[in-house]
């Protein structure tokens, strides 16, 4: 599309020229002091202050109010800042003119870029800028692109969502998808404890299992085979964005919880080159490093290269001191091209290996006390994951209105595991069978989505119109064996005996499965204040499982139609309350007693809640009450048994309230406070009324940041937090429960010129906690680690 600057335009718009010679330079800091006011008047300040060339057109700009601006900024750090959430973009053309207008692609306008540019060093020996790399991502100038699939900001989205960036997890010690989500409302990370093979994100939404369902990747679904689990790598993660309450309507199948879905880094002109060496508790090192550059003049076609290297060993340790071990390798080389402004192409790959050794849970002692017994060997047990994908995002705005987008993935991942199981005691009580597995599995997936977007502005009515198809296909395969192993005396236990490998075929299985579905979704701003969003979808699933070893199959198909309505009225003093309601749609496996293929599960949800976040407020507050059922849950037949069937119901309500602000200057604070009530609504087998294993019913967590040192300690950041869970049910009939723990965690970090040092302490006071026990066993919490990192970037 072309910009020109016609005789209407020259009379009708602003624009300011200067020279060069006192014009500040694009990457020149000024300080800035523009008040919170209306919009144009806000971009003809920072013309004045900037002193630079600035065209825009005054019947494209919207008549909300901008924010506050004080500070030192570049020229385009501030205009991004002015202009977030407006609707609008800007462009530097060859003469260096800044021409801000509507942007034809809303949804990947520089408004996203700005949270990057704010929270990363970009070759700046600044120690100011070194400081604010660990500062947390200021909310309200992030857009939820990919998971709205609109472009829709969080503060005006109908539906309770939270970001993390990856500064945000850098600051608090993440080394795993779950450990980010700690102090997220909603959300119940690891809940299965410590997990020695990092098979699954473990995560709870709402009190729904969201490790598999609720898991997706640059905003298309990562399925699970029998072992072998796409495991994500945090390094690559740019953003998470976690949508709580069902989200069928865009996603198609999915839990009543909520998804997560993990933002990949991609090419960038601000983006760090860098190299990182990590060194923390259990001898773990780890080797990082993310590059990229222009490979063109004109910069259309741009690479980016993250790659990490890990050896260490875990917290998991048997009674002859030996310890689990884990190693892996992940690259993911990226590319963009951009032959236009308003097309581009991106192409997304990475390559995962995983080899790992040791359990995750351990029997209970006789006296069904916490044993220390690890019922494999460290000698016997291994996982070996090997995972990859190639894929690509096209974007193309045809004009102002109408974009086009479509994602694509190819998913392989296989695994390879040997264990060994509990096979029960013996007469004496304290000699335990064993019996050893081996199984090796693969699963392909292939996933494309296409998008097609239009944008109407009138004098009184914004409309975006989202139409979308959507297919993926799944084909995976396990081979399961058993075997033989020695017994152990958990009196006196003895590793290191020979076990040998299993080969009695036990599953022989073969799957196969076709989904898609058909969305479009509606949403309307009126008056500048009532926005209105409506969505729907309908899904076709058809599943196919063939039992080699028995020469059967099953063939399942399924078919729904999901709805989404919200609405929200933002008013003048920052407030956004709004209502919403929302459909989910799950397939499960599966036969009843008469071989009738189990029905999806169906989720409906109603949330009301109210979003706070006035002009020049940095930060943004929310509350939600929701209440979820959750139908055509299995449970058993009760004339058949061994049998079940879908005749259970589940119910969810709890209330969610999180913050994230800028309390002073440079202090920031993130805290969260979540009440659960979950319960078996109906049920066949004695737990009716009951709460599921696993889920609290309090959470609360308090993070807060100061990066305003001066002086000697200029360039240093210190943050800590603490965080709450309540206790949690052990078993279906709430007879026994695993006792709630408070957890501090802490981290100083300290920027220099191109040196960064980062020492982060998770569970600093090393709360020893049992996190689960569930079927009996137990499941540990995280022992208190140390990481040290030490990054350069240039």
């Amino acid at each position: 599309m072309t910009f020109r600057l016609d005789l209407r335009l020259l009379t009708g718009c602003l624009i300011l020229t200067l020279s060069q010679a006192i014009g500040a330079q694009s990457g020149e800091k000024i300080v800035y002091d523009i008040p919170a006011q209306s919009l144009e008047s806000a971009l003809t300040q920072f013309a004045v202050q900037s002193k630079r060339q600035l065209a825009f057109d005054p019947e494209t700009v919207p008549s909300h109010t901008a924010p506050s601006l004080v500070g030192a900024y570049t020229a385009l750090e501030a205009l991004s800042l002015l202009i977030s959430n407006s609707g609008l973009s800007y462009s530097v053309d060859s003469k260096n003119t800044i021409i801000v207008r509507r942007s034809p692609i809303a949804a990947t306008g520089s408004k996203l870029r700005l949270a990057q540019v704010n929270n990363q060093l970009n070759g700046d020996s600044n120690s100011d800028q070194a400081a604010a790399v660990s500062r947390q991502q200021p909310i309200e100038e992030v857009i939820v692109v990919e998971s709205s699939k609109m472009g829709t900001s969080v503060a005006r989205t109908p539906q309770s969502i939270s970001m993390l960036s990856a500064v945000d997890m850098q600051m608090r010690g993440a080394l795993s998808i779950s450990d980010a989500l700690r102090y997220v409302p909603g959300t119940v990370a690891n809940f299965n404890g410590f997990d020695g093979r990092a098979m699954y994100d473990w995560v709870l939404l709402r009190g729904f299992n969201a490790s598999s369902s609720g898991n997706y990747r640059d905003g298309l679904r990562q399925s699970s085979g029998w072992f072998a689990a796409p495991v994500t790598e945090t390094y690559n993660i740019e953003r998470l964005e976690i949508l709580r309450g069902p989200s069928s309507s865009l996603f198609g199948q999915s839990d009543a919880g909520g998804i997560i879905n993990r933002i990949s880094k991609r090419p960038d002109p601000n983006a760090p080159t860098e190299l990182v060496a990590e060194f923390g508790t259990y001898e773990r090192k780890k080797l990082s490093a993310d590059f990229g550059a222009a490979l063109t003049k004109d910069e259309t076609l741009r690479y980016r290269v993250v790659t990490t290297g890990l050896d260490t060993e875990t917290q998991l340790q048997y009674p002859n001191g030996e310890r689990s071990t884990s190693r892996a390798f992940f690259i993911a080389p990226s590319l963009l091209w951009k032959p236009s402004e308003n097309t581009s192409l991106l192409l997304l790959t990475d390559y995962r290996t995983n080899r790992l050794t040791g359990d995750s849970y351990s029997p209970p002692a006789l006296d069904g006390s916490y044993s220390g017994v690890m019922v494999g060997d460290p000698d016997y047990g291994r996982y070996q994951l090997r995972q990859g994908s190639a894929g690509y995002r096209l974007e193309h705005g045809f004009n102002d209105t109408w974009v086009l987008r479509q994602n694509f993935r190819f998913f392989h991942a296989s695994a390879e595991v040997d264990d060994i199981y509990d096979g029960g005691f013996q007469a004496d009580g304290h000699t335990m069978n064993r019996s050893a597995i081996r199984s090796d599995d693969w699963f392909d997936q292939t996933l494309l989505d296409t998008q097609l977007q239009g944008t109407f502005s009138g004098d009184t009515i914004d409309q975006t119109l989202l139409f979308g198809v959507d297919a993926s296909s799944l084909h995976s395969n396990v081979h399961y064996y058993t075997g033989a192993a020695p017994s152990i005396d958990y009196l006196n236990p003895i590793y290191g005996q020979p076990v040998e490998i299993a080969t009695s075929l036990l599953l022989d299985r073969t799957g196969k499965s076709q989904l898609a579905g058909l969305y479009v979704q509606h949403q309307a701003r009126f008056d500048e204040r009532w926005i209105v969003t409506l969505g729907s979808r309908y899904d076709w699933a058809r599943v196919t499982t063939d039992n080699n070893r028995t020469s059967t199959s099953t063939r399942q198909r399924d078919e729904a139609f999901s709805a989404r309505a919200g609405v929200s009225y933002v008013m003048a003093n920052g407030l956004t309350p709004y209502l919403s309601y929302a459909q989910s749609f799950l397939p499960q496996s599966g036969v009843d007693f008469a071989g009738t293929p189990f029905e999806p599960t169906r989720g409906t949800q109603y949330e009301v809640g109210v979003k706070y976040q006035p002009a020049g407020f940095r930060g943004l507050l929310t509350a939600a009450l929701f209440d979820i059922s959750k139908t055509n849950v299995t449970t058993g037949d009760p004339e058949h048994y061994g049998y079940r069937y879908t005749k259970g119901e589940l119910r969810s309500r709890g209330v969610e309230l999180e913050g994230r602000i800028e309390l002073l200057s440079h202090l920031d604070l993130a805290a969260s406070y979540t009440y659960l009530d979950v319960e078996v609504a109906k049920s066949t087998l004695g737990d009716e009324g009951k709460v599921p294993v696993d889920i609290p019913s309090n959470m609360a967590s308090l993070w807060l940041n100061y990066s305003g040192f001066s002086q000697a300690l200029d360039g240093l950041n210190v943050g800590g937090g603490v965080r709450y869970v309540d206790r949690r049910f052990d078993n279906a009939l709430n007879t026994q429960s695993s006792a709630g723990y408070t957890l501090v965690d802490a981290t100083v970090q300290y920027g220099h010129g191109a040196w960064q040092y980062a020492l982060n302490a998770v569970n600093l006071f090393d709360k020893h906690y049992i996190q689960s026990r569930n079927g009996g066993y137990y499941y540990l919490g995280y022992d208190r680690t140390f990481n040290l990192a030490i990054k350069y970037r240039w």
